[in-house]
């Protein structure tokens, strides 16, 4: 049985694994905040913690302008006073005026808010850690695509470093 030669150099190994090494330092970045999401309320900790800042936000771009609510909190955990602006988890974030609106209803200033923390890493928190089922669904498609692309790109190394073996006998 004759192996089949794949045609490819090792140029395109390599840029495969500087592409999944940049993936990598994506997700890695965001690793709190992919934990954080999966995690079940029950597995936070929580707190009372101030509404310190409310407003609207005017994002300029491109695609036309829009607003967002600029929502941030302060909260202590043991002796530590800890700043956020997460919210909730937006992954993809409703793209519409109202949505914005009824954060800022929601959470006016000075407002005392139920912080919710991790408690492995308390600078970690949210103040509603329920998450949207398209969020965690496209959390689980883009990590996927990032382990099946890892997947490739070692069989590919791996056929392509078999047939240089094989070609060197």
């Amino acid at each position: 049985m004759r192996t089949k030669k794949i045609k490819s150099n090792n140029n395109d190994i390599v840029i495969c694994f500087i592409g999944l090494l940049m993936s990598l330092m994506f997700i890695s970045s965001y690793h709190d905040f992919i934990k954080g999401m999966f995690l079940s309320r029950a597995a936070y900790g929580h707190v009372t913690g101030t509404v310190v800042k409310s407003r609207m936000k005017l994002i300029v771009s491109r695609g036309g302008d829009s607003q967002l609510a600029d929502i941030g909190y302060k909260y202590q955990v043991q002796d530590h006073v800890y700043y956020s602006e997460n919210v909730i988890f937006w992954f993809p974030r409703p793209n519409s005026e109202e949505f914005e609106e009824e954060m800022l209803q929601q959470y006016p200033l000075n407002k005392q808010v139920i912080v919710f923390y991790q408690r492995s890493n308390p600078q970690f928190a949210v103040l509603n850690p329920d998450v949207l089922l398209s969020t965690k669904i496209c959390m689980s498609i883009l990590l996927a695509v990032f382990l099946l692309s890892a997947i490739g790109v070692g069989w590919l190394s791996y056929r392509l470093i078999i047939t240089e073996r094989r070609s060197i006998k």
